[in-house]
């Protein structure tokens, strides 16, 4: 079904895209790449073609000259340069239009797939392309090529050098109807750390006004793709959501000027794979930037969902704050989660929409076993002690304690109500193997804790009988769920993207 509008969410993107260009580009192109050196203005058809990633060998050509800075100093031999540059190695020119417009949806995610990544089967760049080009270039500008012949020649053998990889990347993906997916998941990561596009150099993705503007509109368009139904509208409002949290996740480490540009394509994917670098969870390694994560998900919730749709969002798991598992969830057969390794993150879901990070822990630094977080109602340092391993360590909790009680300016209670005051633990336990984890134990709370968990074949809710004794009838009353769906336990050792909830108040471990 298209848009009623007409409008698809490709052309949403595009247009807005360009249209924020046009808006910043008063002094300077926002963003950094060698086209900043060609006059006029970037029209809306650049944007496109920096999306789908047609023209790959332009870009890498022109971005290893620009980083070797071997352009000519004259204006008139540059513009000269930069002209036989698009004419030779685009592969598609600037007179042929993808006709975005009037392709139907289902056909965006094959022109995306052709050149993510390029050098494959369908791709419009290729390597007997490239000898082509490399040719032409050399008869058209010999002087310049004589005088460069080592770096054009280093270019040549990097750009193979990328081929090859992509090939891999591609093979390892395989044919499955997920594979498409896995290999963006693989490549974007990458292009981001190695500023391979000007898309991903952009200063867009610093500004917050523009971004939830671009949201909107998407989130509309979005909603037009087919006929309406909850799951849909959840869908997309746990896209928004991701997608907000990931800029503020990306803005938060911008300090870090961790820079891997510097190594090749196939360094960088070697070096995020021994760091088990994921866009589930990024990795703790400090030889990645801290602000990649934020980033990569950040283009992937606003150009892959925009393509694929908002059901492939990353980061997020709860579109609101409600307490039954039918709306705080929809689960996606694409997230699967994973043991906890690295950086460890709890956090607070608000009612409001509002996610605040509590703390983080570095899992694969601990030795020893020992208490975490409490989170309870408030801390009553008179009050009964609950029964656990860690009791002593219960009257002078400190920072380890999270109150979950939120009142508003006139002090009416607004969350939390209905948690007990020592409500549930998070202790690291420390396996023979060295291996930490964190497991979680209700502490004979009165209305009990449940753990929402996401798999690929749906969602199991893990809960803890509590005081009350709950068994799993009434947590699928409570829950509106399936009673198959209820798992019950009395301790839990978390994985990654499982949410927390309490009787009023709602955390997360990512």
């Amino acid at each position: 079904m298209e848009p009623k509008s007409g409008r698809k969410p490709i052309n949403v993107l595009t247009e807005y895209l360009t249209s924020w260009i046009r808006a910043n580009s008063e002094e300077a192109l926002p963003f950094d790449s060698f086209e900043n050196l060609k006059p006029g203005r970037v029209a809306q058809k650049n944007v496109e073609r920096w999306v789908f990633n047609c023209n790959y060998v332009y870009n890498r050509m022109g971005g290893i000259f620009y980083d070797r800075n071997i352009f000519p100093q004259d204006t008139g031999e540059r513009a000269k340069l930069i002209r036989s540059l698009d004419r030779v190695f685009k592969s598609i020119s600037d007179t042929t239009p993808l006709d975005l417009r009037s392709k139907p949806s289902e056909s965006v995610p094959y022109e995306l797939s052709k050149d993510w990544p390029p050098f494959t089967e369908n791709s419009r760049n290729t390597l007997e392309r490239l000898e082509d080009s490399l040719e032409q270039f050399r008869a058209e500008n010999p002087a310049f090529c004589d005088q460069h012949a080592d770096a054009l020649a280093s270019a040549e053998a990097v750009i193979r050098e990328e081929a090859s990889y992509y090939t891999l990347i591609a093979e390892e993906a395989g044919d499955g109807s997920r594979a498409f997916v896995t290999t963006c998941r693989a490549l974007l990561p990458i292009w981001c750390a190695k500023e391979i596009n000007p898309l991903v150099t952009l200063l867009f993705w610093n500004d917050e006004d523009a971004l939830a503007e671009l949201v909107d509109e998407l989130a509309a368009s979005f909603s037009t793709q087919r006929e309406f139904d909850a799951s849909h509208a959840r869908a997309i409002e746990t896209w928004r959501e991701a997608t907000l949290q990931a800029q503020a996740l990306y803005i938060d480490d911008l300090d870090d000027d961790a820079d891997l540009t510097t190594l090749s394509v196939p360094e960088i994917g070697h070096l995020l794979a021994s760091e088990d670098f994921s866009l589930d969870h990024g990795s703790s390694s400090e030889a990645l930037p801290r602000w990649l994560l934020g980033k990569a998900r950040l283009i992937w919730n606003v150009v892959i969902c925009t393509v694929l749709g908002p059901e492939e969002a990353i980061g997020s798991a709860l579109p609101d704050g409600s307490s039954t598992a039918e709306s705080v969830y929809t689960a996606r057969s694409s997230h699967c989660p994973s043991c906890l390794t690295g950086e460890v993150l709890l956090r607070r879901r608000y009612s409001s929409g509002r996610v605040v990070t509590i703390d983080r822990l570095m899992l694969d630094s601990v030795c020893s076993p020992g208490l975490w977080k409490v989170i309870g109602s408030h801390y009553d340092a008179h009050a009964p002690l609950p029964n656990s391993a860690y009791r002593t360590q219960f009257v002078t909790l400190g920072a380890s304690f999270v109150a979950s009680e939120v009142r508003d300016g006139t002090g009416k209670l607004i969350e939390g109500s209905g948690d007990s005051r020592f409500h549930l633990e998070l202790a690291i336990e420390v396996d023979a193997h060295k291996h930490a984890r964190v497991v979680a134990r209700d502490l004979d709370s009165k209305n009990g804790t449940c753990v929402l968990r996401p798999s690929c074949t749906g969602l199991t809710c893990f809960a803890f009988p509590g005081r009350r004794h709950l068994g799993a009838d009434d947590w699928a009353r409570r829950l509106n769920v399936p009673v198959e769906r209820v798992r019950m336990v009395n301790e839990l050792a978390l994985e990654r993207g499982d949410i927390i909830q309490l009787a009023d108040s709602c955390f997360e471990i990512i």
